[in-house]
């Protein structure tokens, strides 16, 4: 199937987003073989201590301290690696796609709950994030 192929090819590269550790036991063939893959990761959860090794400290990006989550929503920080290379002077004629804004923006809303104070899931980086989209 297309992803053991994709897997078997050495250039595949693959970055763990809402996740920090891999659990692939029962969907592919061979986990040693994608754990080899694993070359950044990209969460909000409490890490798990997984691809220490195999990820480059600036590509392991866990926002979670002191036992809680830094951002509500993994996509608040795809959307601030979105933001960042968007300010960069080498990447200035980076744009969102309007489908793309509008998959993070409401992935971001329903994680957060909406942003109710009450459930505290929103940071103010969501906030951020949310303007930022909008």
């Amino acid at each position: 199937d297309i992803v053991n192929t994709l897997l078997q090819n050495e250039n595949t590269k693959l970055t763990l987003v809402d996740h920090n550790k891999l659990r692939a036991d029962n969907i592919f063939s061979s986990e040693k073989m994608i754990r080899s893959k694993v070359i950044g990761i990209l969460d909000h959860h409490q890490d798990e201590g997984d691809h220490i090794i195999s990820v480059e400290k600036e590509k392991r990006q866990i926002a979670f301290e002191n036992g809680l989550p830094l951002v509500g929503s993994t996509c608040t920080l795809i959307t601030e690696r979105i933001e960042k290379m968007m300010q960069s002077k080498y990447n200035n004629n980076i744009i969102i796609d309007e489908s793309i804004g509008l998959l993070l923006l409401g992935t971001i809303i329903i994680d957060t709950l909406n942003m109710d104070p009450k459930f505290g899931k929103g940071t103010t980086r969501d906030s951020d994030a949310i303007q930022f989209l909008l």
